[in-house]
């Protein structure tokens, strides 16, 4: 009844949301502004209170704060700031009658004319017959998203399992690439050792041959034959050193360019690869939603819903005034 013949600028809210609270005193400052006027009413409406849930359902609340702006029974959603500028120059602009079921001589569109007289012109068990039947249309397809959406889901979180599951795989091959290159480092402080013991080779025979030539200058033959024995086995030595250190080198080189940075960067392209199809796999399930909320909206539009609900509101709220003014309840 506070609404009746009122253009009415609504804020369904919820007293946890934050963004409620946010805009409470912008739309507290409105509320003031329009106060006084008998045409508009502004008003806010709490959809988490049991008396609010049948309003905030016939108003199509998503989400919070939701604004609707128009007549009581004909509601379009606010898609403007929430700011105070923002609310007071909209209201100014639009808070006045315009086409609706119940405002018919407004309207331009002849299609939407003929639409709004034919439901008008049905009785109230015709409107309620139709009602239900659209709305059993648009239960079975949100149904059919729903578990459409459902199999996209699941598709993607089998998706990331298994690119999960070859990603620790690789990991565990990478780390059993550096555990070879810490047995190569192993092998070349081996190497080092080898190298060491050639160089004390080399000054132990020295030392020895001087020794022995101080002792008996007599025995130098047989000293220079045991010096140039003593060099053959070093320079064998050396050889096998550095045969061996070059191939270590070599093998260590490959390890690194070749098995680490393959490993690597193949995990990287898998992981590259895995991310573009999560990508891919989460833009189509926004453009699914996408789709099937314009087939929502469609049907809603081609059946006439909105229009009947709205009728059939407008119908139930002037039985009810006449009711009251014959004093029959």
């Amino acid at each position: 009844e506070a609404t009746n013949e009122k253009i009415v600028f609504l804020r369904f809210f919820a007293p946890w949301c934050g963004h409620s609270q946010q805009m409470a005193p912008s739309w507290e400052r409105i509320y003031q502004e329009y106060a006084n006027e008998k045409n508009i009413l502004i008003a806010e409406v709490d959809c988490t209170s049991e008396d609010s849930l049948e309003l905030c359902s016939f108003a199509n609340v998503q989400n919070f704060p939701s604004l609707k702006y128009g007549e009581p029974y004909w509601l379009h959603d606010y898609g403007g700031g929430l700011e105070y500028n923002d609310l007071s120059n909209f209201a100014r602009d639009n808070l006045k009658p315009g086409c609706s079921p119940h405002n018919i001589h407004l309207c331009n569109d002849e299609h939407m004319i003929e639409k709004f007289e034919h439901y008008k012109a049905m009785t109230e068990n015709d409107l309620a017959e139709d009602i239900k039947e659209a709305e059993g249309e648009i239960l079975w397809l949100e149904t059919d998203m729903n578990r459409e959406l459902e199999k996209l889901q699941d598709l993607y979180y089998s998706v990331q399992n298994k690119y999960e599951k070859e990603l620790k795989v690789m990991a565990l091959s990478v780390s059993k690439t550096n555990e070879n290159i810490r047995k190569e480092e192993e092998m070349i402080e081996e190497l080092d050792k080898s190298e060491n013991l050639y160089y004390s080779s080399v000054d132990k025979p020295e030392k020895d041959m001087k020794e022995m030539a101080a002792v008996n200058m007599e025995e130098g033959k047989v000293l220079d034959m045991k010096h140039k024995e003593i060099n053959k086995e070093l320079d064998k030595l050396k050889a096998l050193h550095d045969d061996s250190e070059l191939k270590h080198t070599k093998e260590l080189n490959e390890i690194t360019v070749t098995g680490i940075e393959t490993e690597e960067q193949t995990l990287l392209t898998k992981e590259t690869k895995m991310n573009k199809e999560l990508d891919n796999l989460e833009a189509l399930h926004d453009n699914l939603e996408k789709k099937y909320d314009k087939r929502l909206a469609d049907m809603k539009e081609q059946t006439g819903l909105r229009i009947m609900k709205s009728v059939m509101a407008k119908i139930q709220q002037d039985q009810y005034s006449s009711l009251r003014e014959k004093n029959e309840f």
